[in-house]
């Protein structure tokens, strides 16, 4: 009976231990797990923070070409400024000499050489005032809101704009020839009317 009683204790005691190693093996595995987690979390935001990084480090590259080329045509425009006002300037007698056609080949390789960068002339005369592509400088008469005149043209480099036109906005009065014309016809429509007191009618009888 007393051997039965210690096998048993002996058992129990064996189980509790078992249990008890088992318990601290769970905790073990459990904290190693956490931290495991805590790993891959920490490897995710670094990896991710850095993809971040790469992209940003990517468009800022970009954008540094991009401004070193806008810069580069933004130079160049008023080198095209001088050739078509030297060309425009030009009398008619040499106009046709072979040194002008040499100028009017560098204006057109030079305006072929902006186009393939994508560079175009901003439309201007005769358009409403928009002030993303036009600047004004003055105002004179004409059509209210609407570009009368263009000092220096503008141009676009794809969808932004590389250097707004200088331009004249109309104040909303007509201009002074049309005024003089308006004025010289209202004259000769009024000559044309009788003058004179009104002829009254007798009465009758």
């Amino acid at each position: 009976m007393a051997d039965n009683d210690t096998n048993t204790t002996s058992t129990e005691a064996t189980t509790e231990k078992a249990s008890s190693v088992a318990e601290i093996l769970q905790k073990k595995l459990t904290e190693e797990q956490s931290k495991a987690e805590q790993y891959l979390a920490n490897w995710q935001r670094t990896q991710a923070d850095f993809q971040n990084y790469q992209k940003r480090a990517d468009r800022e590259r970009i954008e540094a070409a991009e401004s070193a080329k806008n810069a580069v045509l933004l130079g160049l425009l008023p080198v095209v400024d001088e050739f078509e006002l030297a060309i425009r300037s030009l009398p008619k007698e040499i106009s046709s000499t072979e040194w002008v056609n040499g100028l009017r080949m560098i204006e057109r390789k030079l305006k072929g050489f902006l186009e393939s960068y994508g560079v175009t002339v901003i439309e201007a005369s005769g358009k409403p005032f928009d002030p993303k592509y036009h600047e004004a400088l003055m105002k004179a008469d004409g059509e209210d809101g609407v570009v009368v005149q263009e000092l220096r043209r503008g141009y676009m480099v794809r969808e932004s704009v590389l250097r707004p036109s200088l331009v004249v906005v109309g104040n909303g009065q007509k201009p002074e020839g049309t005024r003089k014309e308006q004025r010289k016809s209202d004259k000769e429509t009024n000559k044309d009317r009788p003058t004179g007191a009104i002829k009254k009618e007798e009465p009758n009888g």
